[in-house]
C-alpha cells in the first residue's frame, strides 16, 4: 500500500511540474529563461534560510567568502538543482513513460529544427542547444519516442566550443548523431524536380530538366559533375547555382556556357558571404582565411606555403586589423611576432580550420581527396607532410581569385 501511495505521490508531482512550466511553454525564450532563473533562485534562498553562510552571503556578497565557503555553496546549489529540477525531470520522463507513450506499437517522432535562426541572444542560444542535446539523453528511456534535432554542423561545432567545461569528451556525443549526406545523383534529382516544375507553370507542360536546359558539358566536365563540384554536396547550394543560371536567360531556350560562367562568379562571391556567416562565431576571420589562395593554384602541397610565399597576405590581410577573438589571428602573432610556434604549426593550423569549415580538401599521402562534409577524417599533425596536398574548393576559385 505504501509503495502504490509513492508512486502515486511521485505522478502528482510530475503532473505538478507540467503544470508549472508548461503554461509558460509559448512565451519568449528570454522570458522562460527568466522564470526557471527565479525559480532556482528562490529555491537556493530556500536551501540557505537560517542558514549562517546564507546570512553572510546577504551581507557581504561572494567577494568576502573563502574559498572553501565559496565551494560549499556550490556543493550545496548542485544538490538543490539535482535533487529538486533533476529529479522533477526524471519524474516527468517516467509519468510519460508508464502512462502515456505506454504502447510499443504506438510510435512518435518530435522534430525540433531551426535552431540556426535568430531566436534568442548567441551566448545564450548555445547553452540552450547543448541544455537540449543533454536531455535528449534523458528522454531516450522512452523507447517509442524519437527525437529529433536538426543542426547544421557549424552550430553543432560552436555550441560544443562556446560550451566546453572541463572533463568535456565530444566523442561522448558521437553515439547521438546521424550526420545526414547527399550524393550528386540525389541533388540533380532534386534540381530537375525544381527545373520541371518551374517550366510547367510558365512556359510548356513538357518536363525539363538539366539535361535538357543545361550543355552537356562544361569546361571538360559533364553539367551534373560541374554543378556538385561547385556545391558541398548540399541541395540548397545547387539550387541557388541553378537560379542564378536561370535568372541570367530569361526567353532563352537553353542556359549558354557564357551564361554559367557569368552565374559562376556571382554565385562564388555568395557562398563566401555564406561561409562567413556560417563559421564566424567560431573563425571571426573565416573568408579572410581563403584570400592566401589569391594569385595561386587552387591545389597545391604544403610545402609551396612556404613563409615568404604567404608573408604578403599575413602583412596586408590577416594582421592589418586587430582580431583578439579570432584562433587563427592568434597563432600568427604567436608564430610571426612572439616566435613562439613553428612556421609549419601555424600552417597546418590554418589549413585544419579551412578543412573544418568545408573551403578546402586534403590529401596527406597517396589517398583520396577529403573533404570535411563529406568524410569522417580529420586531419592531425602527424598525418600531413610536406607533400600533402591542398585543394582551394571549386565555390571560392573566382571569389578569391585562385589560379586554375
Amino acid at each position: 500500500m505504501g509503495q502504490i501511495f509513492a508512486r502515486d505521490r511521485a505522478k502528482q508531482q510530475a503532473i505538478d511540474y507540467i503544470r508549472a512550466w508548461g503554461k509558460e511553454f509559448w512565451n519568449e525564450t528570454e522570458y522562460r529563461v527568466k522564470e526557471i532563473t527565479n525559480k532556482l533562485e528562490t529555491d537556493l534562498n530556500a536551501e540557505f534560510e537560517g542558514d549562517a553562510l546564507g546570512s553572510k552571503i546577504k551581507i557581504g556578497g561572494a567577494e568576502k567568502l573563502s574559498l572553501d565557503e565559496k565551494q560549499e555553496i556550490i556543493t550545496r546549489g548542485n544538490h538543490v538543482v539535482n535533487q529538486i529540477q533533476i529529479k522533477a525531470l526524471a519524474d516527468v520522463i517516467k509519468l510519460l513513460k508508464d502512462e502515456v507513450f505506454d504502447d510499443a506499437k504506438d510510435t512518435h517522432l518530435i522534430i525540433i529544427d531551426d535552431l540556426d535562426q535568430r531566436w534568442v541572444d548567441d551566448g545564450l542560444k548555445y547553452k540552450l542547444v547543448r541544455a537540449l542535446i543533454e536531455t535528449i539523453k534523458w528522454f531516450r528511456q522512452l523507447e517509442n519516442v524519437k527525437i529529433i534535432v536538426a543542426l547544421r554542423q557549424d552550430l553543432l561545432h560552436r555550441t560544443m566550443e562556446a560550451t566546453r567545461d572541463s572533463g568535456f569528451q565530444s566523442e561522448k556525443y558521437e553515439s547521438l548523431y546521424l550526420k545526414l549526406r547527399w550524393s550528386k545523383q540525389q541533388i540533380i534529382e532534386i534540381v530537375d524536380k525544381r527545373l520541371a516544375r518551374l517550366v510547367r507553370q510558365r512556359y510548356t507542360t513538357k518536363s525539363l530538366g538539366v539535361a535538357e536546359l543545361f550543355p552537356s558539358k562544361i569546361s571538360g566536365v559533364s553539367c551534373p559533375d560541374y554543378i556538385t563540384n561547385l556545391t558541398f554536396l548540399r541541395p540548397r547550394d545547387a539550387i541557388i547555382f541553378v537560379n542564378e543560371c536561370i535568372d541570367r536567360s530569361a526567353d532563352k531556350g537553353q542556359i549558354s556556357t557564357s551564361t554559367i560562367n557569368e552565374a559562376e562568379g556571382t554565385y562564388s562571391q555568395k557562398r563566401l558571404l555564406s561561409l562567413q556567416e556560417e563559421w564566424g562565431y567560431v573563425y571571426p576571420r573565416a573568408s579572410d582565411y581563403l584570400k592566401v589562395f589569391a594569385r595561386r593554384p587552387y591545389t597545391q602541397k604544403f610545402s609551396e606555403f612556404s613563409e615568404e610565399s604567404i608573408r604578403s597576405w599575413l602583412t596586408d590581410v590577416l594582421l592589418s586589423k586587430d582580431s583578439p577573438d579570432d584562433p587563427i589571428y592568434q597563432l600568427a602573432q604567436q608564430w610571426q611576432i612572439e616566435s613562439k610556434i613553428s612556421h609549419f604549426k601555424f600552417l597546418t593550423s590554418l589549413m585544419n580550420a579551412l578543412y573544418t569549415i568545408g573551403a578546402v580538401g586534403i590529401k596527406p599521402d597517396k589517398s583520396t581527396m577529403y573533404w570535411s562534409f563529406y568524410s569522417d577524417y580529420t586531419p592531425n599533425e602527424a598525418d600531413i607532410r610536406p607533400t600533402s596536398t591542398i585543394e582551394l574548393h571549386m565555390a571560392f576559385w573566382r571569389a578569391v581569385g585562385a589560379r586554375t
